[in-house]
């Protein structure tokens, strides 16, 4: 199950738009926060990754949340 990806050497980063992926755009964008994640600390494991993913979920607002949603496509 590949939600996302990053390609640093690329400064690319891929959010799968598949509905078995993603149930809606706020997966997505939490999918994005964790790709992100990737780029700041690229040699932290997957797991530490998925908590500051959660960490960081649970403090961003509505509105910092609907930002982020504008970075991906519609």
């Amino acid at each position: 199950m590949l939600k996302g990806l990053l390609f640093p050497e690329e400064n690319f980063i891929f959010i799968n738009p598949a509905k078995t992926q993603h149930l809606n755009r706020d997966d997505m964008t939490k999918t994005l926060v964790h790709e992100l994640l990737h780029v700041l600390f690229p040699d932290t494991d997957e797991n530490s990754i998925r908590a500051f993913e959660d960490i960081i979920w649970q403090k961003l607002n509505n509105e910092q949340k609907e930002i982020l949603k504008s970075y991906l496509p519609k």
